[in-house]
């Protein structure tokens, strides 16, 4: 079961830095330091099989799997040597086995050889700075947070991680993200290792991954939102779609799903008990700030009251600039549409206010305006119309020394005005020009050939659609 929030985009106008700075340290952690660990376990397996170690643990070994009630290992098997080498639980139950089937004089030639491969397999990355629930230190409740199994173990962590987390850091601020994040790495750090060392008697092995505290994360994620009814995305077998709830009831979803995980999936490597201290420490995290900092979160941003601000905004610009053309305060009115334009970026309405701004204050700049304008993304009808006027009035070698992109599509946009009969005496035009450009003027017979279809004008639109494939041949 998948279910994921898609309520709020990413905004580049509030970057998410420390975000950021997490996903840069966790990807850096694992393609540099990490990524030596296959040697440093290559050394210690080396030194393990030239030392002929596997020969007089293999029968203890065999016998500790049974006494957990695991089936016994293939004695043929290629990876046998790192199997016995990473099982720290097994280092502790083979001390007192082997001590008693073997002399004394053997026994120490053995466990000087034995601590010099521990010594080499724990300067893997995991055991050197992965949390041991047996020696919980405050240093491995940091950096267990850094580390991962696998590409797609650290993969899978940075997605949810920038799922939830831009929101969460625009909501609470860089700093307080930053320090709640690692708190609730602490929180699931701590939870697992009771949950290991005290309910199973087991303490062996270490805690790796981002996990813990990305569940964290995500219960501040649904406690900022809480009450809000924003739009999931579920994946529930072959069922996908979305839905809309409270925020909050999310939450004991997650909790009961990895609950369910811990009880149903014995033996697995996924680590569902630091989920759920995760989620609790993140959960507890934003109900006291909440509760005693309430002003420290950036509701605005949560209840989306900053886009819609941004609205009132232009709203109340639009309403200034209006009123300034209104009284013919023409370089006021210039003034202010510059404002808007520079804070909110263009649009049609926009596009023909400048148009007629410019009519008004300086009638020379216009041609400079219609040509720059010429095959926008805009398709204001009025400018459009307007650039039409322009073209007729240019001579006809003005027209042809236009550049050839920009006439083919304004030739296109004439079609929304109904002037084919100009639009096609510009194919005329370019029908003939050189290689580079057939696939442009092969695009502009075609929507000819589309605009006359319309017409239900057969014959020219069957001689413009031969024309697009003709020149689409040669293009190619």
């Amino acid at each position: 079961m998948l279910i994921l929030p898609i309520e709020k985009k990413l905004d580049w106008k509030r970057p998410p830095v420390a975000l950021i700075i997490l996903v840069l340290i966790n990807i850096i952690v694992f393609f540099t330091y990490q990524d030596f660990d296959s040697h440093r376990q290559e050394n210690a397996v080396n030194f393990y099989h030239a030392n002929e170690l596997l020969n007089a643990e293999l029968p203890a070994y065999q016998q500790y799997l049974t006494d957990k009630g695991e089936e016994r290992i293939d004695e043929s098997y290629e990876f046998i040597e790192l199997i016995i080498l990473s099982d720290y639980e097994f280092r502790h139950y083979l001390d007192n086995s082997l001590r008693s089937i073997i002399s004394t004089n053997n026994y120490q030639q053995w466990q000087d050889k034995r601590d010099h491969a521990n010594q080499l397999w724990d300067k893997v990355s995991y055991y050197s700075f992965g949390l041991k629930p047996n020696a919980v230190t405050v240093t491995t409740l940091i950096t267990h947070q850094f580390l991962h199994g696998d590409f797609w173990h650290l993969l899978g962590n940075l997605v949810f991680l920038l799922i939830f987390g831009f929101a969460v850091e625009a909501a609470l601020g860089s700093l307080r993200f930053l320090s709640y994040y690692l708190i609730s790495g602490f929180g699931a750090g701590l939870f697992f290792a009771f949950f290991e060392s005290v309910i199973n008697g087991a303490g062996y092995s270490p805690l790796v991954g981002a996990s813990g505290s990305i569940s964290g994360v995500t219960a501040m994620y649904l406690m900022l939102f809480r009450l809000q009814k924003i739009r999931f995305f579920y994946w529930i077998l072959f069922f996908v779609g979305y839905f809309r709830a409270a925020a909050v009831i999310i939450l004991p979803i997650y909790i009961l799903q990895e609950v369910y995980f811990q009880i149903s999936n014995d033996g697995s490597n996924v680590a569902y008990t630091a989920h759920i201290g995760g989620f609790i420490a993140g959960g507890i995290l934003v109900l006291l700030t909440q509760s005693l900092h309430s002003k420290s979160i950036n509701n605005d941003y949560l209840e989306g009251n900053e886009e819609r601000n941004i609205v009132d905004r232009y709203s109340t610009d639009l309403d200034q600039l209006y009123n300034k053309i209104g009284k013919c305060h023409f370089r006021q009115a210039w003034d202010v549409f510059l404002k808007i334009k520079q804070e909110f970026g263009i649009n049609n309405e926009l596009i023909e206010i400048e148009y007629n701004l410019i009519r008004a204050i300086n009638y020379d700049k216009l041609p400079v305006f219609l040509l720059n304008h010429f095959g926008q993304s805009q398709k204001s009808l009025i400018i459009i119309q307007a650039q039409l006027d322009y073209w007729k009035s240019l001579p006809v070698q003005e027209q042809e020394s236009l550049p050839l992109k920009k006439k083919h599509l304004f030739a296109i946009d004439l079609l929304l005005i109904n002037q084919a009969s100009t639009s096609e005496a510009i194919f005329e035009q370019l029908k003939d020009h050189d290689k580079s450009h057939r696939q442009e003027i092969a695009v502009l017979a075609s929507n000819i050939g589309l605009y006359y279809q319309e017409k239900n004008h057969q014959t020219k639109a069957n001689s413009y659609q031969s024309h697009a494939r003709s020149l689409m041949q040669s293009a190619s």
